[in-house]
């Protein structure tokens, strides 16, 4: 009795691994893909959030006029760099250069901005190219000699524009040190800055400033919305499980009809952006990947969160803590170690330097770990999903 249970045990594992089996089981994920797809694709509400939203939004950016700079406003600690290059003189016993880097220093002491000193113009350009710098300053040669003789000391401001978090940061804090370096040596109307704005573009230049950051919250967000009451919010699901259909093929098959109706959104937003004139500056199809990875990321949260709630409501709860969450942690925390473990800071920090700066995605080791955080966190999230739903009662 005892060898006939073991023969069979051991048929039915064999039976599992046979090629047959294996063609059954991939034929049942497809049919749960077409299923997904259908239902997600007649559910209205889930249509009109992936694609009309997201549609709405870009719309009204690429219209707008207002300046999106203010949303971001004493979110970050501003990065600069200064550069003192005059040896004028003519002021008294003071070296007025020297006192105005010393204002900076106060200010760093203070914790208002990390400042980069002792750096040539050459490497606080390639600091500000690589994203290290928001901005630098040049105290050009003159300074102090045209303040001695009642006349204007300019000095000058490079600003990355594709600093956007900080960008109205930095000119509000720079003001702001002027204002209370004049004030220190009563001057009047006696210090100015000349600002450059590199890397700005000719066109769409709202969608411009606000897509390394709003399309990945959009695109993040809204896939793991949809997908978080994938699980938790499907009933049909239930009745598949009394037929052979197993739970792992009917989360594969949600995972794959999530991927098709998700990347059809993640194509609209990346035609549209391009459309409408963001100036991409490196591979177009590398784009799509970097914002397609963030869908990917944003699916098997979803998945996850689904798997482990027990009701609709629950699953809302817990999506909209994780989500608004990570927002709030991304714009206050400044260590990208820990910032790396965010997609929407991930995806934004690949789309700035990828595809708006032009930086060779293979080629910059540094970026590479972006893309792999990434994957991790999909399969980690994936594996979670598996082993929640497999333990998971189904009520009937």
């Amino acid at each position: 009795m005892r060898r006939d249970k073991m023969n069979n045990n051991n048929n039915n594992q064999k039976s599992k691994r046979s090629p047959d089996a294996l063609i059954s089981r991939i034929t049942r994920i497809l049919a749960n893909t077409r299923k997904e797809i259908k239902i997600l694709w007649n559910d209205r509400l889930a249509m009109f959030i992936l694609f009309i939203l997201p549609l709405a939004v870009v719309f009204s950016i690429y219209f707008s006029e207002a300046e999106t700079g203010d949303i971001f406003a004493r979110m970050q600690t501003p990065v600069i760099g200064i550069l003192d290059e005059d040896s004028s003189v003519g002021y008294y016993n003071a070296d007025l250069s020297e006192e105005f880097v010393k204002k900076f220093e106060e200010y760093e002491q203070k914790d208002e901005l990390i400042l980069y000193k002792n750096y040539t113009k050459l490497q606080l350009e390639e600091k500000l190219g690589m994203g290290e710098l928001h901005a630098y300053i040049t105290i050009p040669e003159g300074f102090e000699f045209n303040i001695s003789i009642h006349f204007v000391g300019y000095f000058n401001l490079v600003i990355d524009s594709y600093s956007q978090l900080v960008l109205r940061d930095v000119q509000s804090l720079i003001e702001e040190i002027t204002q209370d370096f004049s004030e220190d040596f009563n001057f009047t109307a006696a210090i100015d800055q000349k600002i450059e704005y590199i890397n700005v573009p000719q066109t769409a230049t709202q969608l411009f400033q606000v897509s390394p950051l709003f399309f990945p919250m959009i695109i993040f967000g809204l896939t793991s919305l949809i997908n978080s009451q994938s699980v938790v919010g499907d009933i049909p699901k239930d009745r598949m499980e009394l037929t052979p259909t197993s739970k792992f093929e009917i989360l594969m098959g949600k995972l794959f009809g999530s991927i098709v109706i998700n990347s059809s959104m993640v194509l609209i937003l990346w035609g549209l952006s391009v459309g409408l004139g963001i100036k991409i500056r490196g591979s177009l199809f590398i784009y799509f990947f970097i914002l397609w990875l963030c869908s990917l990321v944003g699916i098997s949260v979803g998945l996850f969160i689904s798997s482990m709630a027990n009701t609709q409501l629950a699953a809302f709860q817990i999506f909209v803590l994780a989500f608004i969450s990570q927002v709030i942690l991304i714009l206050f925390i400044e260590n990208k170690s820990i910032l790396m473990l965010f997609p929407i800071w991930t995806t934004m920090r690949l789309i700035i330097e990828v595809s708006l700066q032009g930086i060779n995605l293979l080629e910059s080791g540094y970026l590479i770990p972006f893309v792999f955080t990434q994957l991790i966190e999909f399969f980690v999230s994936l594996i979670g999903a598996s082993i929640l739903y497999k333990f998971r009662r189904s009520l009937i």
